[in-house]
Order: C-alpha cells, then structure tokens, then sequence
C-alpha cells in the first residue's frame, strides 16, 4: 500500500513538472523572435536554452513561417549531441523546402551535408553539397556559396585533390578574412594541412602558425589541439621525429576526447611513422595497430594512411612472421577495397555534378558579361535616368520628413510643460469584468511604478509585472489598456521615452549622448528597439529632436 501511494506521489510530481514546463513554454511564445533568440544565445550549451528553443519552433510552426521554422531547427541542431541531430535535420530539410526559397532550400542541405561530414560519411556529405549547390547556385549570397565551397574543399582534401582544395581553401581564406573570423581560421588551417599533403611544409608552417595567433586572437580553444597536431605533422617532415611525437602526444587525448576518430587515426600514424624513424620499430607497431583499431571499429581510412598497413607488412616480414604478416596483406586488401569503392563514387560524383555546375555557371556568367557589353549604353542612360527620379524623390520625402518633423517639435515644445503620460480614466470599470478592487490595486501600483520610474529596468514584462504586483497577467494587460489606451509594450515605450525626452531637455550632457547610451539610460533592450518607440512616440528621430533641442536652446 505504501509503495504505490509513492509510485501515485511520484507520478503526480512528475505530471506537475511536465505541466510547468509547458505553460513555460506557452508564455514564452509570446515573445518576439529576436527576444527569443538574444535568450538562446545567452543560454547556448546549457539546459536553460531548451525552453526558448522549443518556444522558437512552435512559434515558427503555429504562424506557418517556414525561414522561421528551418531556423529553429538550426539552433537546435547545435545544441543536440551527434547522433540526435539526424532526426532533426531531416525536419528541417521538410521545413526548408517548404518555403520554396532556393537560399532557405540550399543552406538546410548545406548543413545537412556538414552533419554527415562530421560522421565521416563522406558519401552522404557529397550528396547533399551537391543538391546545395544546385540551389545555392541560383541566388545572390556570396557567404552562403563561399561556405558550400569551404566544405567542397574539405572533400577534395579527403579525396587526395590537394592541388584543387589548395585553391577552394584560397578562395575561402581571401573572402572570410573581412567577412567571418572564425571561417577564416577554420579555412587557413584547412589550407595548412592541404600544402603539407603536397609537400609544401615552408607553406604549411606559415600558414599554421597564422592560423594559430588568429585562434589565441579569438581564443578557439576547440580547434588548438588541430593546429598544434599538424605542427607536430610538419616537424615530422622536416625529421624532427622527437619534437614531433612530444607534439601530436600532448594534443592526441583532447582530441579523442572529442570523438574525431580521424584525427586520432592522423595522430597515431603520425606518432608511430616517428619512432619508426628513430628505429624504435617495436614502439612504432603499437601505434600502428591502434590506427587499424579504429578502421575495424569505425570502418575509417583515407588515403595517406595506406603506408600504415606497408610498414606492418614489412615489420612482421622482418620478423619473419608469416600469420601476421598474412594477416595484415589482408587487411590492406580491406582497405583498398574500400577506398576503391567509395573514392570511385566520391571522385566521379565531385567531377561530374559539382565542377561541371561551376563550368555551367562561369559560361552563363559570360554570356551575361557580354550581353552587358552590348547594352551598355542603354543601361547608363536608364540608370542615370533612374538616379535622377530616385534623388527627387529622396529629396522631396527628405524636406517633407523634416518639415513633419519640425512641427512635432514645435507641438512638443510647446506642450513641455503638461503631463506626457496617458491620462488614467476615472469611468466605471464594469466592462472590465474584473473586481473594482483589484482595479483600484492595480492602478495604485501602476501610478507608484510610474513614479518611481521602475519602468527604467531592461528586459521587464507583464508577466514579471503582474507577478510584482501579485496579480495576473490578464488583469494587469486589461487594466493597462483600459486606463491608459494602449497594450502593455506601447505603454512601457511611452513611459521610457517621456522620461528620456524630460531628461533631454533638463540634462545638457544627456544631448551628447550617442542612441545606443540613450537606448541603455531609458530601460531599452537594443537601440533599434529606442529609436524606433521614440519615432512613434515623438514623431521624429532621437537625432533630430536633440539637434532641434540644441537649436532652441
């Protein structure tokens, strides 16, 4: 009897956390998209992040915006770990393609692809960049077809076409050094490892040690243990076989801590190749073993860990040890079976459906340049044609704008003195529904939030407010609008910009300030949120009104 009055106890609790958590996230959906997405920046990686993510998707859902959608789906993926994250993209594929646009279309099957990169499924990858790169093709976003090249590249590297990653990796490093820091770094370390497949180990440390002042600049820790690894791979070229292993060892645990098997498998091959150098061949063959332990558990190889099956063969031939050496032929034939049969398909499908696009694209564009050419003329005079109308109208919507706004100004000025804050009726409250009371309560200490300018707070909302005043939000949002006319938002931005125009006038320092300080002193959450509530309020621009201020001054 005991126990199932707990197993009752229990369930009941569980059911009441269940159903916080869900009016949680019903709250939350009343949030704009910005407000939630400021929430789940602020809470990446943690688990206070999931209510604002689930928020976000059922918000996108329920009002059928499907850029929205594809976007939740985004921030849920990089908070999920690897093998969750395959459901999801799947969804958001369903979502992009939903939205009919070939950006939304091609950006979901660009990170599709990266997911599967990620798995080593190199095969699945190159699908979806190819599918990406049908879409993306078709659209004017220089960052988004400079992305899909980035990660082209890294096919072209895993495929051994160093030569041809060497020059997507250039592309990348020149277009994200002004345009995104971190995919600079990602791209000059790419093109690092690709100049030391070629040989080029004066390029590759050059490159690498930028690559790696650029990480401690922006302080990547995540991608130290790769960098630092091809440090030790390039020592090992240049036959400092003991820095080298002191090297790739210090970083080989972070790195298997990671999960990237392939990178372990780069680092034990590594590690081994260089007491193998040293003639310490016995030690050499441990690592190597370790390296054919993670194709059997993981069925992973690429090309330049061929030579690691050779130098077991050789040893165990050494040895005179026909069972292992047997074995190892083997296992070498596995591997080249396997290379044989996924670099075929992975080669043909890369050459065939991704550069034969980029040759289709390069011919259009120059049949475009010379169509150009040929209407040049026509377009400067059309153009010049345009301009002219365009700056008329500029300037007549300009000196119109200032001429509305000059008389706002004026009525402002001229009303400084009364009372900005909207009047509160003092009518019955019958049709409130609502116990005249509780009314009377709710007035009093709205006037005494007023007063003591408690709407100056960022980021406060009706239902923090009616939590405050120990009511709720549905009284508290009723009586608003029925005593002050508006909805909780506009009465809050009313409040904050009276006071900043008060402040303004009385406060001569205050008229140095720049938006975004104002933004911050009147209680707004960003600037774009201040001036665009002054506008309303006011009828001109913050800037405007200052500069008039100081005029009139």
């Amino acid at each position: 009897m005991i126990q199932r009055t707990l197993v009752f106890i229990t369930i009941l609790f569980l059911c009441s956390e269940v159903l916080c958590q869900e009016k949680a996230v019903d709250s939350l959906c009343s949030h704009s998209f910005d407000q939630l997405y400021s929430h789940i920046e602020k809470y990446s990686g943690q688990k206070e992040v999931w209510p604002y993510l689930q928020a976000y998707l059922i918000k996108a859902k329920k009002s059928i915006e499907w850029d929205e959608t594809v976007n939740a789906y985004h921030y849920i993926l990089s908070e999920l770990p690897d093998d969750q994250r395959m459901v999801y993209a799947d969804s958001m594929i369903y979502a992009a393609e939903k939205s009919e646009s070939n950006k939304v279309i091609g950006s979901a099957y660009l990170t599709k692809g990266i997911l599967f990169y990620n798995r080593k499924n190199h095969t699945q990858a190159l699908d979806n960049y190819v599918i990406a790169n049908r879409y993306l093709s078709r659209v004017n976003d220089d960052y988004l077809k400079y992305k899909l090249k980035y990660n082209i590249g890294l096919i072209k590297y895993y495929l051994g076409f160093y030569n041809e990653a060497v020059s997507l990796f250039r592309e990348c490093v020149n277009y994200f050094e002004q345009e995104d820091r971190r995919a600079y770094l990602n791209a000059l370390h790419c093109l690092a490892l690709s100049y030391n497949r070629l040989g080029k180990i004066t390029e590759s440390v050059t490159i690498n040690d930028k690559a790696f002042q650029e990480a401690r600049s922006l302080k990547r820790i995540k991608i130290m243990p790769y960098i630092l690894q091809l440090k030790g791979v390039n020592l090992f070229y240049v036959s400092d076989y003991k820095d080298a292993i002191a090297a790739i060892k210090g970083v080989l645990p972070q790195i298997k801590k990671d999960g990237d098997f392939g990178n372990e498998a780069v680092g034990l091959f590594y590690i081994g190749r260089s007491y193998w150098e040293l003639g310490e061949k016995q030690q050499a063959v441990s690592y190597f073993k370790n390296v054919d332990r993670i194709f059997l558990e993981k069925n992973y190889i690429r090309p330049d860990l061929r030579q690691n099956y050779e130098l077991l063969i050789d040893y165990y031939k050494q040895q005179e040890n026909l069972k292992m050496q047997l074995y190892y032929i083997n296992r070498l034939l596995k591997v080249d079976k396997l290379m044989a049969r996924d670099y075929r398909y992975l080669s043909a499908k890369i050459h065939k459906e991704y550069d034969t696009t980029r040759l289709i694209e390069a011919k259009n564009s120059i049949q475009k340049e010379l169509e150009r050419e040929k209407n040049n003329r026509i377009i400067l005079v059309v153009v010049i044609v345009v301009l002219m109308i365009c700056l008329g109208n500029f300037t007549y919507f300009h000196l119109n704008t200032n001429k509305r706004w000059k008389k706002n100004f004026e009525e402002l000025m001229a009303n400084k003195d009364k009372p900005r804050s909207a009047l509160v009726k003092t009518s019955a409250t019958k049709n409130l529904d609502i116990n005249p009371e509780v009314v009377g309560q709710i007035l009093r200490k709205l006037e005494l939030f007023e007063k003591r300018r408690c709407f100056l707070k960022k980021d406060i909302n009706a239902s923090m407010l009616a939590s405050g005043f120990q009511t709720n939000y549905k009284y508290l949002t009723k009586v608003i609008h029925f005593h002050r006319e508006k909805n909780f938002t506009a009465y809050l931005n009313d409040l904050r910009v009276d006071y900043i125009i008060t402040q303004l006038q009385s406060d001569a320092k205050l008229r140095l300030y720049t938006n975004s300080a104002l933004a911050d002193e009147a209680g707004f959450s960003t600037t774009q949120h201040f001036t665009k509530a002054f506008q309303k309020k006011a009828g001109m621009s913050p800037t405007f009104f200052i500069n008039e201020l100081n005029k009139s001054l």
